[in-house]
């Protein structure tokens, strides 16, 4: 079996910036084009969907689905297409080597939240995280092989 990278960015800012958020609209699922509805319709196995919020990514746009899962909120991000760009998981539902690295990056810090962002030839993990001192940390990125 071939080992594949999975890339762990360490962040302390959320992905997308305060503008991004203020372009942000709420749309209803039935006012989504077809194709796009089916999109999203087949992550939501085992989610409850709260909201959908259109959101303008550069000349694209994306939608941020909020769900919930076992009472917990969640979001993922699909694009114009309806394909999975991004999704919030726990740590317990990242690869062993992914949870290794990130109980020793936190250290002292508190677990915001983790990113499992999907592209073509990698996946990426953002793990957002508060310090207890309110230091800003760097941003520190390292590969895991999963």
């Amino acid at each position: 079996m071939k080992k594949r990278p999975v890339i762990l960015a360490l962040v302390l800012f959320a992905a997308r910036c305060p503008a991004q958020d203020a372009a942000a609209s709420m749309v209803a699922l039935a006012d989504l084009p077809a194709a796009l509805q089916k999109g999203i319709q087949s992550h939501l196995t085992g989610l409850t969907l709260v909201n959908i919020d259109r959101v303008p990514d550069g000349k694209d746009m994306d939608y941020d689905i909020n769900v919930t899962k076992d009472g917990q909120p969640r979001t993922f991000t699909v694009d114009a297409t309806g394909a999975l760009v991004s999704a919030q998981v726990l740590v317990s539902e990242t690869p062993s080597a992914v949870q290794k690295t990130i109980q020793t990056q936190l250290g002292a810090n508190t677990l915001d939240r983790i990113e499992k962002s999907f592209e073509p030839d990698d996946i990426t993990y953002h793990v957002l995280m508060n310090t207890t001192d309110g230091q800003s940390l760097e941003d520190r990125k390292s590969v895991v092989w999963g």
